[in-house]
């Protein structure tokens, strides 16, 4: 089910400081950790916090890390990392100012990437999910759900998953 990302009071302020989100985007590093993130989010956890980085997502039925989708953690589940306030302070104080977020990140996708369809059951499942574009071609990003073709942002992006309880 889509929303109209007028709904959400959220969706709003990053909108209004997507420049700032995206300035802080390209003064990240483009260090990839030698991670194979096949596992849990928590799995994660420490490198997130003491020496976040680039990070390879999962792909269906592989047990190689998936180069062409890259995530860039920003929160999880209320948690910064130490570089919070260095690296991304616009993100930091937008994030410790509104609630609600499960996950927030950057995610890199490479040309004709394909994500497989998932609920993050992790995380709660039924969640909402937000994706900001920063850096994308308009009329090239396209998002394919249930057969239907939907306007996307799938390149350069903001991504945050937040818990059913902010619906409207």
């Amino acid at each position: 089910m889509f929303y109209n990302p007028a709904l959400f009071d959220f969706t709003r302020e990053f909108e209004r400081n997507w420049q700032a989100i995206r300035d802080e985007y390209y003064q990240l590093d483009r260090h990839i950790a030698n991670i194979h993130r096949n596992q849990p989010h928590e799995a994660y956890l420490k490198t997130f916090l003491h020496d976040n980085a680039w990070m390879p997502s999962w792909q269906v039925n592989s047990k190689k890390p998936n180069h062409n989708w890259l995530t860039y953690g920003l929160s999880y589940q209320g948690l910064l990392p130490s570089e919070a306030q260095e690296k991304f302070p616009s993100i930091a104080a937008l994030l410790t100012r509104l609630s609600g977020f499960k996950v927030c990140a950057f995610s890199r996708m490479e040309k004709f990437s394909f994500i497989a369809p998932h609920k993050h059951e992790e995380l709660g499942g039924n969640l909402l999910t937000y994706h900001l574009g920063i850096d994308v071609v308009p009329g090239k990003n396209h998002l394919w759900v249930d057969k239907s073709l939907k306007n996307s942002v799938m390149a350069s992006q903001l991504f945050l998953m937040a818990h059913t309880s902010i619906l409207p």
